[in-house]
């Protein structure tokens, strides 16, 4: 793709796109849960189901993987732009000599985040009752590449602004909460592979908070990875305006 993708549609789109990724994700995870609750209520009675197991329930499946691929798209397109745009500021506010090493993590950012949307969509298609292996594979795809590539994103972030130095305000880099949630994430997702290795040992097996902990932790892992979208958007913004030479807030 080229840069010239962006004119295809109205800047206002792109910078609509990523609070439609956070907002429209979050809900659609949560009204899969809803409808799987409403329709399969014995799941709760037993045990507190996790995303994959509500997503692969009849009915809430059919939401679910008609929903998310859409999502999953447009975190493609997001991480093109983010891409873009992390590139010009390479371009203009870090020296030669250094960029190149930058340009290439960006870019392995973008490849691990362009690989966690495809496994995102692949895992709501292929659910946990249509084939337990594979959906378990793309998710392990999705979560990994999708923490890596907010790690990389960030530490990209992070060496622009130390190349900057006492002007990153004058530059818009002087708050920006990307690095944040991606320590977030990698702690969260630490956790949640642990109780995920571990939730059935018997030293946590009967210890009543431990389903809700680990449930909650894979939740709360997806809610942070679609906010990650909405706290590029200063930057998003910032490259949409320099592209189409608008001066939009």
């Amino acid at each position: 793709m080229k840069n010239g993708i962006i004119g295809y549609a109205h800047p206002r789109f792109w910078l609509f796109l990523p609070l439609f990724i956070t907002i429209s994700g979050i809900s659609i995870i949560l009204l899969t849960r809803y409808v799987a609750y409403i329709y399969h209520p014995e799941e709760f009675a037993r045990s507190l189901p996790t995303i994959s197991k509500t997503a692969s329930l009849d009915i809430a499946t059919q939401l679910f993987a008609s929903t998310i691929p859409i999502i999953a798209v447009c975190v493609l397109f997001a991480w093109y732009l983010g891409y873009l745009a992390t590139q010009e500021r390479i371009s203009v506010l870090v020296e030669k000599k250094y960029s190149p090493r930058l340009h290439l993590l960006n870019r392995i950012a973008l490849t691990l985040g362009v690989t966690s949307g495809i496994s995102l969509a692949l895992l709501a298609i292929v659910s946990l009752e249509d084939n337990n292996d594979w959906h378990i594979y793309f998710s392990y795809v999705f979560f990994i590449s999708q923490t890596l590539s907010f790690a990389f994103d960030s530490s990209v972030l992070l060496q622009i602004r130390k190349h900057v130095g006492k002007d990153r305000a004058k530059h818009g880099l002087g708050l920006d909460v990307r690095p944040w949630l991606s320590i977030a994430l990698i702690i969260n997702a630490l956790f949640f592979y642990f109780m995920y290795l571990y939730k059935e040992d018997p030293l946590l097996a009967n210890f009543e908070l431990t389903r809700p902990i680990y449930v909650g932790s894979e939740y709360l892992s997806v809610f942070i990875g679609l906010s990650y979208a909405t706290a590029y958007l200063p930057e998003m913004r910032r490259y949409i305006n320099n592209f189409f030479g608008t001066n939009y807030k």
